[in-house]
C-alpha cells in the first residue's frame, strides 16, 4: 500500500496489512490512489478497498470541474481511464464521447464527467465506478474512524483553494485526519493560509535545489 520510491506505482499485497505497534511514532502505510494496484485508481472502490486491506489511510489527487466542484482524478482529463468508446458506452456516439473524455475536465460539468465509466479499464466488475468528488471521499473517511487522507492539490492551480475551503466546511472533516501535499511551494503556501490547522506539506527534492539557502530549508 506504500507507495514505491523512486517509481509511480503503488505496492500492495493481496493479504490486510500486518497488525503495527499503537502509540504512535511507527510507520502510517497510505494507499496511492486508494488501492490501486487491484481498483481503479482514486474512485470509491479504491478507496474502500485500501482502507479494507489494513491501510492507515489513502492518498487522492484533485482537479476542479467548470462548475467548481473538487473531483478526485489524477489526470487533467478522463483518456487514460475512460472506458474506450464502443457502441452503448456512455449512452452516446464515438465522435461526442471521445470529445468528452479527451477534454480538460476543468472545460466540463460535474455531471459530464460522471457519465463516463472509469473502472472497467481495470476489471469488468467496476464498470459502475465513476469520478468521486472531494466531498464524497471525505464522507467515505468518516466512515473508517482513526483512517486519514493525503489530498495532493496539483502545482499552480491557485484556483482551487477557495473551493477547497468551501469542500472542508461542507463536509466538518476533522484536520487531524486530513493532510495536504503538493509539489509546488506557492501553492502550497497558499493552501496552508487557508488552512493554518491543518498540515501541509511541501514535496521536495532537495537535489532539486537551486541554491544552497532553499535546500538547507528543508533540512
Amino acid at each position: 500500500l506504500a507507495e514505491t520510491l523512486g517509481g509511480g506505482a503503488a505496492t500492495m499485497a493481496l493479504a490486510p496489512l500486518p497488525p503495527r505497534g499503537g502509540g504512535g511514532g511507527g510507520m502510517l502505510f497510505y494507499g496511492h490512489r486508494g488501492a490501486s494496484s487491484i481498483c481503479p485508481e482514486n474512485t470509491e472502490a479504491s478507496i474502500r478497498g485500501a482502507f479494507a486491506l489494513g491501510a492507515d489511510g489513502v492518498e487522492v489527487d484533485i482537479q476542479a470541474t467548470k462548475d467548481k466542484q473538487v473531483i478526485v482524478l489524477h489526470d487533467d482529463t478522463l483518456q487514460r481511464t475512460a472506458l474506450p468508446w464502443a457502441p452503448g458506452v456512455g449512452e452516446m456516439d464515438c465522435e461526442p464521447y471521445e470529445h468528452l473524455v479527451a477534454s480538460p475536465v476543468g472545460s466540463l460539468c460535474f455531471n459530464d464527467v460522471q457519465a463516463v465509466d472509469i473502472g472497467s479499464w481495470k476489471a469488468p466488475e467496476y464498470h459502475a465506478e465513476r469520478v468521486v468528488s472531494l466531498k464524497k471521499a471525505f464522507h467515505i473517511l468518516r466512515e473508517y474512524p482513526g483512517k486519514g487522507i493525503l489530498v495532493e492539490v496539483k502545482g499552480g492551480d491557485t484556483s482551487i483553494v477557495p473551493l477547497l475551503r468551501e469542500v472542508v466546511e461542507q463536509a466538518q472533516v476533522q484536520p487531524s485526519l486530513v493532510h495536504w501535499i503538493g509539489f509546488d511551494l506557492e501553492t502550497m503556501a497558499l493552501v496552508k493560509e487557508a488552512f493554518p490547522e491543518f498540515l501541509v506539506f511541501h514535496i521536495c527534492q532537495i537535489a532539486n535545489c537551486r541554491t544552497p539557502e532553499e535546500a538547507s530549508a528543508f533540512i
